[in-house]
C-alpha cells in the first residue's frame, strides 16, 4: 500500500515537474480536450513547437463543438505556416468544422485535396467522407460551383452524376381518411414522370413516403428517408398543418418544398425553399373583397362563416380588405352547425334594422320577416363548404335579405347551385386558377391520357400531373440553375391546371372570378389578377369611411371624411373641381357632383343647415334646373329662414313631381310659426292643417302619418280632459 502511494505521489510530481509544452501533449493525447483549451489560452509564439500546440487548440475546439472558433484557429494556422508538417491534419479538422457550420462547397474542396494525402488513413476517412457528402448534402447550387471549382476527374463524374439525377421525394397520404386524394395525385405524379421527359440525359427519380393521413407518422418517416438519403425536391403535403410540418423540415434540410394544395397563408413564409401552388383562403377572401368594393362598388357586408381554420382565414383575408378600403361590415356570425343558423341570421336582421333606423320589433315580427326584406348590407361574404350550400342559401331567402352573395370554392357547383337557382341568383364566387379546356397543353395531356387509361382523367390527378409537369418543363428551361433558384425567379407560369403567379413570399396568387344567374349557370368573370397601383385610393377609402357613417347615421364623422375625401380628389385634379368639362385633371366630374351630394345630405342631417346650403349652391351653379337639388335646399333653407323657405316651396309646387311634398313642406313651415310672444299662430295652424290634407289626398304617406299622429294628440288631449279627479 505504501508502495502505491509513492508511485501516485512521483508520477504527480514529475506532471509537476515537467514544461507547459508536454502537458498540452500529454492531454491531447489522452483526450482531455477542455484541459488542451485551458492550457493554451496565452501560447507564447517563441515556444518551439508554437504551430502544433495551435492546431492541438484548433482541433480541441472542434471536439467540444465549437465549430467557428475551431474554423478561425485553423484558419489562421494556415494562413501563418502553409508549409506546416502537420497540414494535412489541420486540413482535415478545418473541412470537418466547415462541414458542420454547413459550408458543403468548401468542405468539399478540402476533402478532394486530402484524397491525394500521403498520410493513407486520413486520404481514406476524407473519400469516405466525400462520398457521404456528395449523395446527401450537397444541394443543385453547389453541384454547380463545384463542377467548375473541382478538377478531379473521378470525383467530377461523382457529381455529375448525382447532379444528373432529380430525386423527388413524394410525401402523401396513401392511407387513411385523405388516401383518396393522396392517391390521385401521386398516379398524377408518375404519369407526368412517365410522359414528360427532362432534357440532356437527366432522369428523375422519385421516392415516395406513405404518410398515413397522420402527422406524426409523417415526420418521423420523412426525417428517417432524409438522414439517408439527399433530394431535389419535396412534394406534399395535403392538408396545410400536414404541410406547415413538412415545410419546416425541408427548410431545416434546405430542400425545396412544393405544397400542391395547403390553403392557409403564411406556410411559404416559413423559408426561402417552401412554394404553395394553391392560393390561399386568404388571398382569395382579399380578391373578393376587391372585386366586390372596386368593380362592384359594394359598401357595407355582412360575414357569415364556419368556425375553423379555414373560415378564419377567410373572415380575416376579406375583413382587411373592407376595413383598408375604409367600408363596413355591419355583422361578423360564426356557426359549427349549417342547418340550424336561426340564431345568426336573426341577429343579422336586427342589426340591419337597427343601422337603417327601422322599428325591430315591428320588422322582426315573423309575418314582417316573410314579407320585408331589409336592406342596409349590399352583400354578405358566404366563405361556406360544398356540404353547406345547400343548408345556407335558403336560410338567407326565409330571413329576407336583400343584400347580394359573395363566397370562395365551396360554392364551385354547378349541380347543387340548379336545385337553387330560385335563392341563389346574382351570386359571385372565386378559387383557384383551375384548368382551362381550351389550352392545348390540357387538351393533349386529356388526350394522351384517355388513349393511355381508357377513361377521363380525374380532378387531382390532373393536379398531380400539373405540379410535376411544371417542375420538368422549368428544367427543362433552366438547364443551368438549380432547382430552388429556378422556382424562386419564376413569376408566372401557365400550368395544366391553372395559372401560378407567385408573390414575393412565393404563394400562389392567381384566381378565377364566377358568377351564377338562374337559367344561366355558372359563368366566368374577367378580372385582373394583378394589383395595378391606385392613384385614387386614398380618397376613394375616405369616400367610403365617409358612406359607412352616413349609413351608421353619424354623420358628424361622415360630413369629415367626406370632405377630407374631397380635398384628396381636389389635389389629383388640374383646374377647379366644378368647372364645366366632363373631367378635372384625372377624376370625373361625376365623382365631385357625387360628394357634393353626399357632403350637403351629411351636413342637413348634422343639423349643420347653412353649410348644406351652401353647398347645394355650388351644385345649382351647374346644374340649375336639377329640381331635386333645389327641393333638398329648400329644406335646408327653411330651418333657418322660413320666409325664404317659402318663397321657394311656392316655386317648386309648380313641378308635377314635388307638388305633394312641397305642399307639406310649406304645411310644417305654417304649423310651426309663433308669434312675438312665443305662441303658435292659429291661422297659420289652420293652414297647415289644408296643407296636410291636401299633401295627404295626393297619396304623400308623410302627411298621412302627421294627420294621424295630430288626430292621436287632440283625442289624449280630450281624454285627459274627461278624467275626473277624485
Amino acid at each position: 500500500m505504501k508502495y502505491i502511494v509513492l508511485v501516485l505521489i512521483l508520477t504527480i510530481s514529475t506532471l509537476f515537474s515537467i514544461d507547459l509544452e508536454e502537458k498540452i501533449k500529454i492531454s491531447y493525447d489522452s483526450g482531455y480536450n477542455q484541459r488542451v483549451i485551458d492550457l493554451t489560452e496565452r501560447l507564447d509564439n517563441t515556444l518551439q513547437n508554437y504551430d502544433e500546440l495551435t492546431m492541438f487548440r484548433g482541433v480541441c475546439y472542434y471536439e467540444v463543438g465549437e465549430f467557428r472558433k475551431s474554423r478561425r484557429i485553423l484558419t489562421e494556422l494556415l494562413d501563418r505556416a502553409p508549409y506546416f508538417n502537420q497540414k494535412d491534419i489541420t486540413l482535415y479538422y478545418l473541412a470537418l468544422s466547415e462541414l458542420k457550420l454547413l459550408n458543403t462547397t468548401t468542405a468539399t474542396n478540402i476533402f478532394v485535396d486530402l484524397l491525394n494525402s500521403t498520410n493513407e488513413e486520413l486520404a481514406k476517412n476524407s473519400k469516405e467522407i466525400l462520398h457521404a457528402v456528395i449523395k446527401f448534402l450537397l444541394s443543385d447550387d453547389d453541384y454547380l460551383e463545384l463542377s467548375d471549382q473541382i478538377f478531379n476527374k473521378e470525383v467530377l463524374a461523382e457529381l455529375e452524376q448525382a447532379g444528373n439525377s432529380i430525386k423527388v421525394l413524394v410525401v402523401l397520404p396513401l392511407t387513411g381518411e385523405d388516401k383518396d386524394v393522396g392517391n390521385d395525385i401521386l398516379r398524377g405524379i408518375i404519369y407526368a414522370v412517365d410522359k414528360v421527359k427532362l432534357k440532356n440525359d437527366k432522369t428523375v427519380k422519385l421516392d415516395v413516403i406513405n404518410s398515413e393521413s397522420n402527422i406524426t407518422t409523417m415526420v418521423k418517416k420523412v426525417t428517417e428517408r432524409l438522414e439517408s438519403s439527399r433530394y431535389n425536391l419535396i412534394i406534399g403535403e395535403l392538408r396545410s398543418n400536414a404541410t406547415s410540418a413538412l415545410a419546416g423540415i425541408a427548410s431545416v434540410k434546405k430542400i425545396p418544398l412544393v405544397s400542391p394544395t395547403a390553403s392557409m397563408r403564411n406556410i411559404s413564409s416559413i423559408s426561402k425553399n417552401i412554394f404553395q401552388l394553391n392560393t390561399t383562403s386568404y388571398t382569395l377572401s382579399r380578391k373578393i373583397a376587391e372585386y366586390a368594393v372596386d368593380s362592384l362598388n359594394y359598401k357595407t357586408f355582412g360575414i357569415l362563416a364556419p368556425l375553423n381554420s379555414d373560415g378564419k382565414e377567410s373572415v380575416a383575408g376579406f375583413t382587411d380588405v373592407i376595413l383598408e378600403k375604409g367600408c363596413g361590415i355591419i355583422g361578423t356570425e360564426w356557426y359549427y352547425d349549417a342547418s340550424n343558423l336561426s340564431k345568426q341570421l336573426l341577429r343579422f336582421r336586427e342589426n340591419i334594422c337597427i343601422t337603417d333606423s327601422l322599428d325591430v320589433e315591428k320588422y322582426m315580427s315573423n309575418d314582417s320577416i316573410k314579407t320585408v326584406p331589409v336592406g342596409v348590407i349590399d352583400a354578405f361574404f358566404l366563405p361556406i363548404q360544398n356540404k353547406d350550400v345547400q343548408s345556407v342559401l335558403p336560410q338567407m331567402a326565409f330571413y329576407n335579405f336583400k343584400g347580394h352573395f359573395l363566397g370562395t370554392y365551396g360554392w364551385d357547383d354547378n349541380k347543387t347551385l340548379g336545385k337553387l337557382a330560385e335563392n341563389a341568383d346574382s351570386l359571385i364566387f372565386i378559387k383557384e386558377s383551375s384548368y382551362n379546356v381550351n389550352n392545348p397543353k390540357y387538351n393533349d395531356f386529356v388526350y394522351k391520357f384517355r388513349s393511355d387509361k381508357k377513361r377521363n382523367p380525374k380532378k387531382m390527378e390532373i393536379n398531380g400531373y400539373s405540379v410535376m409537369e411544371m417542375v420538368i418543363n422549368l428544367l427543362n428551361n433552366n438547364s443551368n440553375l438549380s432547382l430552388q433558384r429556378i422556382l424562386s425567379t419564376t413569376e408566372e407560369y401557365n400550368a395544366i391546371n391553372g395559372k401560378v403567379l407567385f408573390d414575393k413570399k412565393r404563394s400562389n396568387l392567381a384566381s378565377d372570378l364566377f358568377t351564377f344567374l338562374r337559367r344561366k349557370g355558372i359563368k366566368n368573370l374577367q378580372f385582373s389578377d394583378k394589383t395595378t397601383e391606385n392613384i385614387f385610393a386614398e380618397a376613394e377609402r375616405y369616400y367610403n369611411l365617409g358612406y359607412v357613417y352616413s349609413i351608421k347615421h353619424d354623420d358628424s364623422l361622415a360630413v369629415k371624411n367626406f370632405l377630407i375625401s374631397l380635398e384628396n380628389y381636389k389635389n389629383l385634379s388640374s383646374e377647379d373641381d366644378m368647372s364645366g368639362n366632363e373631367s378635372v385633371g384625372f377624376v370625373s366630374k361625376e365623382i365631385f357632383k357625387d360628394l357634393y351630394n353626399k357632403i350637403a345630405d351629411s351636413f342637413f342631417n348634422f343639423y349643420s343647415y347653412r353649410n348644406a346650403v351652401a353647398f347645394y349652391d355650388t351644385l345649382l351653379v351647374e346644374d340649375s334646373l336639377n329640381v331635386d337639388l333645389q327641393f333638398q335646399k329648400a329644406r335646408a333653407v327653411a330651418k333657418y329662414d322660413s320666409e325664404k323657405a317659402l318663397e321657394l316651396f311656392k316655386e317648386l309646387s309648380s313641378q308635377p313631381l314635388y307638388y305633394s311634398e312641397s305642399l307639406l313642406e310649406t304645411g310644417i313651415i305654417y304649423y310651426s310659426r309663433k308669434d312675438e310672444e312665443g305662441n303658435f299662430i292659429a291661422k297659420d295652424r289652420k293652414k297647415a292643417m289644408v296643407l296636410y290634407r291636401r299633401s295627404a289626398e295626393l297619396g304623400n304617406q308623410r302627411a298621412v302619418k302627421i294627420l294621424e299622429n295630430l288626430e292621436k294628440e287632440k283625442n289624449d288631449e280630450e281624454h285627459k280632459e274627461n278624467i275626473i279627479d277624485w
